[in-house]
């Protein structure tokens, strides 16, 4: 294994669900499945590679014990839309079936963690391991403080470089109200309840323990092809070792003038 691949599906499928929503012409597990294979190409795959495609779990989260208002929004807010996301989940379920059978890819979710939890465990545990985390969330630039972590992406379409990765911590523990955080901070409780909510650096053991007994017991898994989701897609998958648009991690674009 020469890096780790960790891949935040879930920026993928709902970026997907929603475009679909505006124009329903391409299905959206269509859509996700070709976003995250053109970022993988970017980040650049060998055989030897590990791929790990997260996501939170179906039961909640473990921080609803600490505070029952986390997240409390995020259904009502997909009500708002007219899609049966019981039947979307389903079909992302069964592609995700799919690629964890046929692919050597890796599909990660358990109960109570969220995709966050798996993903930052996993820098820690592959610690001898270069790991580029696939994705946008700002959560996860705490993370760089790991010499052996990198993000790269989707949305700018090339890695991130925290300036200050310290910060980050600092600034998502003071900031008061935010969609996953509601409840605000009005004593040394509050702050501390906080902190354990958004430190992905400092989980709780029993969190660090479920994920880590994942990690270590991933089976050796081979490509079949013929039974990959998506006819359209299938030179993609065979396409995926190609180093041919591979971004340069050091990468920064120009300044214009004037700006």
């Amino acid at each position: 294994m020469n890096k780790v691949l960790l891949i935040d599906f879930n920026i993928f499928m709902f970026r997907a669900i929603f475009s679909w929503y505006k124009r329903k012409e391409i299905p959206p597990t269509y859509t996700a499945l070709n976003m995250m294979l053109s970022c993988i190409r970017k980040v650049g795959l060998n055989k030897e590679d590990l791929v790990l495609i997260v996501l939170d779990s179906e039961k909640g989260s473990w921080r609803r014990e600490l505070d029952l208002n986390y997240k409390a929004t995020r259904k009502e807010q997909r009500s708002k839309y007219e899609i049966n996301w019981d039947k979307m989940f389903t079909k992302f379920s069964l592609i995700l079936q799919q690629l964890d059978m046929y692919s050597p890819f890796h599909i990660i979710q358990l109960d109570y963690c969220e995709g966050d939890d798996i993903i930052a465990t996993a820098t820690k545990f592959f610690k001898d391991k270069e790991c580029i985390i696939v994705s946008y969330d700002t959560d996860y630039e705490m993370l760089v403080i790991r010499n052996n972590v990198k993000i790269f992406s989707p949305l700018i379409k090339r890695y991130k470089h925290i300036k200050d990765p310290y910060k980050v911590l600092s600034k998502k523990i003071e900031k008061e109200i935010t969609d996953n955080l509601v409840t605000p901070i009005l004593s040394e409780k509050d702050y501390e309840v906080r902190n354990r909510i958004v430190n992905l650096l400092d989980l709780p053991t029993e969190v660090e323990e479920k994920i880590i007994n994942r990690l270590s017991n991933l089976p050796n898994k081979e490509w079949d092809y013929d039974k990959l989701p998506f006819n359209g897609l299938k030179q993609k998958f065979k396409d995926i070792y190609k180093q041919d648009k591979v971004v340069d991690y050091n990468y920064k674009p120009r300044k214009r003038k004037g700006r």
